[in-house]
């Protein structure tokens, strides 16, 4: 996603909304608390429901000994780290719903945000 966009994202990621939250299991709630606390590695597919809910920030890495991992960080951990100013929440689904439509639009599909 484009840096102009990071600050919408990271606002919106860190709602904590129902459409995020409803029927996480204990594993995953129990990484979330994990990763809300401080930055954390997964080696294993546990964060792809936290991912897909954009309940943080995921970023894939290769560890020392060559196997691939994932960087978690909260979406406030996020934005201290890259000094963002976060919008309002419904300026930030206002740009992500534009940056939607718009690739929507040039793209002939249709692309379905999960707050929608």
């Amino acid at each position: 996603m484009h840096r102009r966009l990071w600050p919408a994202l990271a606002r919106v990621g860190s709602e904590r909304a129902d459409w995020q939250m409803r029927g996480l299991g204990i594993e995953a709630l129990a990484l979330l608390k994990t990763v809300d606390e401080a930055p954390a590695r997964s080696v294993r597919a546990k964060s792809a429901d936290l991912e897909k809910r954009l309940l943080l920030r995921a970023h894939e890495v290769h560890t020392e000994t060559g196997a691939h991992a994932k960087e978690l960080e909260s979406w406030t951990h996020f934005a201290a780290r890259e000094n963002l100013a976060l919008p309002s929440l419904e300026d930030a689904k206002r740009a992500l719903e534009a940056c939607a439509d718009a690739l929507a639009a040039r793209y002939n599909t249709r692309v379905r945000l999960p707050w929608r």
